[in-house]
């Protein structure tokens, strides 16, 4: 998912499209192709999730093509909780390091208390 704060200093109306079928930023394609924001001023946060292939996008202002545009880019990453990462973060790559850690861990102590034939228990029993 991807929450974008967007504002305006003009006064006049804007609409944020992200181009995902690099036609030029076609009206049409908002809500079908292309995630659109509403028409906002002054601001608005727009969410919406990244159904796409990781590659360099353009977004435009759907009401001012020509002056306003710009780059988007997406990429590769693996989703962690619902946000999705870079595999290369290091703060992921020790999280996956740790949960797998303790899962070997628990498997190793699992198996050497079947193979050790499972808690061993002693009987204090007084023959009277």
């Amino acid at each position: 998912m991807v929450s974008i704060a967007l504002s305006t200093g003009d006064g006049i109306s804007h609409e944020f499209q992200l181009d995902l079928d690099n036609d030029g930023g076609e009206s049409a394609d908002c809500g079908t192709t292309d995630p659109c924001s509403q028409p906002f001023p002054p601001t608005t946060t727009f969410m919406f999730t990244v159904m796409a292939n990781p590659a360099t996008y353009t977004y435009y202002c759907i009401f001012h093509t020509i002056q306003m545009h710009g780059t988007f880019t997406i990429n590769p990453g693996s989703t962690v909780g619902g946000v999705v990462t870079s595999p290369t973060n290091p703060v992921i790559i020790i999280q996956y390091i740790t949960i797998t850690s303790a899962v070997l861990v628990a498997i190793i102590t699992a198996t050497l208390f079947v193979a050790r034939g499972g808690r061993k228990t002693t009987s204090n029993s007084k023959n009277s």
